[in-house]
């Protein structure tokens, strides 16, 4: 199975513990855990400045008797430049980490499912089910 399909399959598993009556291990909580917040961690939108809107300014500077630092104009755009690439390198930094993440999440579970299984999901059902002989018919 994929990380992806893994990480399908362990979400639901994860987020219905509580409700469902039964606890995971802790290292799969934590690992989940890192997992959800380096998927949650911002990336602002990268800088914009267009090339044609920077001429543009130039152009309207001119017409209006100011005084133009084209160099300045292209240093403008210069930084706007390395400022995506930044934030593309950024992006692929941010991509990188959660496929980490997930991977890892995914692997503590994997190796921890007979834990899962035997310690965690079993007593919880065992549990249900006792409770459900236990109760009054009508």
């Amino acid at each position: 199975m994929s990380t992806r399909g893994q990480l399908s399959a362990l979400r639901p598993l994860v987020e219905s513990a509580d409700a469902g009556g039964y606890s995971l291990p802790a290292e799969v909580v934590d690992a989940w855990r890192v997992f959800e917040q380096v998927r949650a961690l911002p990336l602002p939108a990268p800088p914009a400045a267009d090339f044609e809107e920077v001429a543009a300014g130039v152009v309207a500077a001119v017409a209006d008797g100011k005084p133009v630092d084209v160099v300045k104009a292209g240093t403008k755009l210069h930084r706007v430049g390395d400022e995506q690439q930044v934030h593309a390198m950024a992006q692929r930094v941010l991509v990188a980490a959660v496929e980490q993440a997930g991977v890892a999440a995914a692997n503590v579970a994997a190796d921890s499912t007979d834990v899962i299984i035997t310690e965690h999901l079993a007593p919880a059902l065992g549990e249900i089910s006792s409770r459900r002989v236990n109760a009054p018919r009508h």
